[in-house]
């Protein structure tokens, strides 16, 4: 699955032209930890977080009268269109970000947050679901089988006729894309 897939978009951004103060609101207005800044291209020239407004409050300066830029992160990690969701994730939680902008010819394009990532979970647990419902259909032979899903581990708990059919079952359920792990808690009847 791609970033483009996840993000969110059209991100809200601020100027580089804005105050410090005119983020912070903007940030509140929209409930968000964090903003790109850009330029009048649109392309991204920096990024303020709820922690850098804070950080820069607690030591007495006016958020009213301090413009963006003295505030801001330059040099910001971003991610493309085209990343993995997994590389950008890695990122994510290797540099301790919320989000990361997303920028397509240097243009900010959407940002990927980890809410957006967690949403992603969900959704690719659906999906898996609907997937091991079928394999178990295909493989069990009737017997009574049971599932649950959470964060791409799959468990699996019930009877299947043979050896043979669980060893079938469990290697057909590791080899859904999304499936991570699977807890195997079978037995068979025979």
């Amino acid at each position: 699955m791609k970033v483009r897939d996840v993000m969110t978009s059209p991100a809200i951004t601020s100027s580089i032209d804005a105050s410090a103060a005119q983020v912070a609101q903007s940030l509140v207005r929209h409930a968000i930890s964090g903003a790109p800044i850009v330029d009048r291209e649109g392309c991204i020239v920096g990024l303020v977080t709820e922690g850098d407004l804070v950080a820069f409050e607690t030591h007495g300066k006016c958020l009213n009268v301090t413009p963006v830029e003295e505030v801001m992160t330059r040099g910001v990690d971003v991610a493309a269109l085209d990343d993995d969701v997994e590389s950008a994730a890695e990122r994510l939680v290797q540099f301790g970000y919320r989000l990361m902008p997303v920028v397509e010819g240097g243009r900010v394009v959407g940002v990927v947050s980890r809410r957006d990532l967690l949403r992603h979970c969900d959704v690719a647990d659906r999906e898996i679901n609907r997937t091991v419902a079928a394999a178990i259909d295909e493989i069990a032979c009737g017997t009574d089988i049971t599932f649950a899903v959470s964060a791409g581990v799959v468990m699996l708990a019930g009877e299947v006729p043979t050896g043979g059919h669980r060893r079938e079952l469990h290697d057909k359920v590791a080899r859904i894309d999304g499936v991570l792990a699977v807890d195997d808690r079978l037995s068979t009847l025979y």
